[in-house]
């Protein structure tokens, strides 16, 4: 799907809004006669790249991929080294990186084409109908130009440039963050900045400046202002001179929703809302929050063994997961899979001299500690917390040794097994379990957030 964009000017305000959905109508007196408003020169965020172009065209790439500028035929009138530099971006709504194209200045005889390419991620928290396209001149206003494409498809954002600047790719309303999560019965913050646009005789986008907006309604999960099942919405205040600010406070619910969870936040333009020359109805920006109970846990399980016990050589297997757990839970809580790491196993030095022979170990994937799920419950016992932990360590391969004795060679280990590991301890640090054999095992506990 391409849909073809006549620019205008941009024109900034901000909206903070603390996560909620709330009808209000929020009126700016306007400001007609405001001057542009200047920001930083970005400075280099990433590795440049240099392509030699001549006068038969030619194509060159961002390292990062996100951005490229195709020449045609006749563009330069002679070799011209051309650098992409990706840079900070302080462009009103910008998105991911901006570009420096150099050599600055340069001119061309036939326009070229400059394409973005764009995530969904990048766009999360607005539309595809709100993107365009600006340049930063050397008093560091930012101007865009009438014409650009934006392909849904293909997921690319294109126009056509005469000269080289700094470039980037913005977003008429941008509701920030696009990602939150949030613990049960507490509040949250987002906002949203405004970019209008204002009409102008010639190609360049106008001055940032602050302009009345349409109604917005606020819905959680469809449901206007909330409700005790998926948040609540604070009576809306209105912020500092010289902006259009709504501030609104969501309430978080007071336990985890139990069918529709992260909750969707959206703010609902009501009407018509105009932006580069094309007319809007309803515009809908959304924002996720993830709603949680308990505190995120990282645990760690360590396996450190001498094998074979008198040869020195020391066998390191390790395990990681995460898990979010509340004293106030009465079941057990499953552990993510997707949340468990294995790592492969060592062993130092991988060859040691043993009763007369030479022990060289044979490297593994997948070692003696190979959690493939399990549950963890805390228990609250007055101010002490201790941690039940349950492992299953399936599909798990003992270490396996090529063992060199004179003229022979035989190996020694490689054999599969399966294992439960259950820990009890109390939450007052890492904690250190020696089972009863040869094998040292340490848990590690950390409070994440």
């Amino acid at each position: 799907m391409k849909t073809r964009f006549w620019a205008s000017a941009l024109i900034l305000f901000v909206i903070t809004v603390n996560a909620g959905c709330k009808k209000t109508a929020v009126n700016s007196t306007g400001n007609n006669n405001a001057v542009p408003v200047p920001t930083p020169v970005g400075t280099p965020n990433g590795n440049p790249v240099t392509v030699t172009i001549g006068s038969n065209g030619g194509n060159i790439v961002s390292t990062d991929s996100a951005v490229e500028l195709r020449f045609p035929n006749g563009a330069l009138s002679a070799n011209t080294q051309i650098t992409i530099q990706p840079i900070t971006n302080n462009a009103p709504n910008g998105l991911g990186n901006a570009y420096r194209f150099s050599p600055d200045g340069l001119k061309f005889s036939t326009p070229v084409n400059l394409v973005f390419h764009y995530t969904d991620e990048q766009i999360a928290g607005t539309i595809s109908d709100l993107l365009g396209i600006a340049f930063q001149d050397s008093s560091g206003i930012w101007y865009g130009l009438k014409s650009f494409t934006v392909d849904t498809v293909n997921k690319t954002i294109t126009t056509s440039i005469k000269h080289f600047s700094d470039w980037t790719f913005f977003a008429c309303l941008k509701l920030t963050p696009q990602h939150a999560s949030l613990r049960v019965s507490q509040s949250h913050k987002l906002d949203i900045t405004y970019v209008s646009d204002y009409e102008t005789a010639d190609e360049l986008l106008a001055p940032l400046v602050p302009k009345d907006f349409e109604d917005v309604t606020w819905v959680v999960n469809e449901n206007v202002n909330g409700n005790s099942t998926y948040g609540t919405i604070s009576s809306p205040s209105h912020g500092r001179e010289g902006y259009n600010i709504q501030e609104v406070t969501y309430t978080a619910p007071s336990k985890v929703p139990s069918q529709i969870n992260p909750v969707d936040v959206a703010a609902i333009f009501n009407g018509q809302l105009t932006f580069m020359r094309r007319t809007l109805n309803d515009i809908r920006i959304r924002s996720e929050i993830q709603i949680v109970d308990g505190d995120l846990y990282r645990i760690d399980i360590i396996g450190i063994s001498q094998v074979p016990i008198l040869s020195g050589q020391t066998y390191w297997d390790s395990a990681s997961m995460t898990v979010r757990l509340s004293p106030k839970n009465s079941d057990a809580t499953l552990i993510d899979k997707d949340s468990i790491s294995n790592f492969p196993p060592s062993v130092t030095p991988k060859s040691a001299d043993y009763d007369n022979c030479t022990w060289t170990w044979v490297p593994d994937q997948i070692g003696t500690i190979n959690i493939q799920g399990g549950t963890a419950q805390l228990y609250q016992n007055g101010n002490t917390v201790q941690l039940d932990l349950r492992l299953d360590n399936t599909g798990s391969v003992s270490p396996l040794f090529n063992v060199s004795c004179g003229f022979s060679t035989n190996q020694v280990g490689g054999y599969p097994f399966d294992a439960k590991l259950a820990y009890l301890f109390t939450l007052s640090g890492p904690m250190t379990l020696w089972p009863p054999d040869f094998n040292t095992r340490e848990v590690r506990v950390t409070l994440l957030k």
